[in-house]
């Protein structure tokens, strides 16, 4: 048996999934295409418009919201990741905040995330002063590694 899924993305950052089933792999593509027109035909049944010009068909991945759906699996977006890998290390309060909000929109993929941030979120901490060292450096490294495992 075939298993064959793709995304449906609208532009209005909708996205759905089917899955079609069959011997091969045209089969289960062509269970797929039936599933994607009775939907279709629901939605015109209920007068649901769809703008076709804000529609990809048969995706396998599709970037949403900072993250890449994939027809396997959730993963991060390749473009906040590199962004990760690019940034300069923060110089003061407000830029540990921005690296923290940053990492934590990618959490579920960051295993140890919180503890490699904590010597760098301790910067924030009131009435403690800013002293970037080897100890925050090496921090940054690793949370920059962290993203690209």
């Amino acid at each position: 048996m075939h298993w064959k899924t793709y995304l449906v993305f609208c532009a209005s950052r909708t996205t759905s999934s089917f899955t079609g089933t069959g011997e091969t792999d045209e089969e289960a593509t062509a269970n797929h295409d039936r599933s994607l027109q009775d939907l279709l035909q629901r939605c015109k049944d209920c007068g649901i418009v769809l703008n076709p010009d804000k529609m990809k068909l048969r995706m396998s991945e599709v970037n949403f919201m900072g993250h890449l759906l994939t027809n396997k699996s959730l993963k991060p977006d390749p473009a906040k990741v590199e962004a990760i890998t690019k940034m300069l290390k923060p110089q003061d309060v407000e830029g540990v905040q921005r690296l923290n909000r940053f990492v934590n929109h990618l959490a579920k993929f960051l295993p140890k995330l919180s503890e490699v941030m904590e010597l760098i979120c301790r910067l924030t901490q009131k009435d403690t002063p800013w002293n970037w060292s080897s100890e925050q450096d090496q921090a940054f490294s690793n949370v920059q590694r962290l993203v690209t495992e």
